[in-house]
């Protein structure tokens, strides 16, 4: 689990490190979609639509909450 001691830079360093960025082709900028899961982990809603809002123009971001914490998803569903 994230640590109270954890640095603002290490947050965002997890943070990328668990996200997964879908670009449209072509040349930016972009609009973007920032998809957050519940607290179960990224579904299979995300992989649906991330590839939609990439063909419509639309850079995508997916990030996978629990990953980010480095948690399980029984830990996430236990917390809420």
């Amino acid at each position: 689990m994230a640590s109270a001691r954890e640095t603002v830079q290490q947050r965002i360093d997890s943070l990328l490190h668990a996200s997964h960025l879908c670009l449209p082709d072509g040349e930016g900028p972009f609009p973007v979609v920032i998809q957050l899961d519940g607290c179960g982990g990224p579904k299979q809603l995300q992989a649906a639509w991330a590839p939609v809002a990439r063909h419509a123009g639309w850079a995508v971001v997916v990030v996978d909450s629990d990953a980010s914490r480095r948690i399980s998803t029984i830990e996430a569903y236990l917390t809420v």
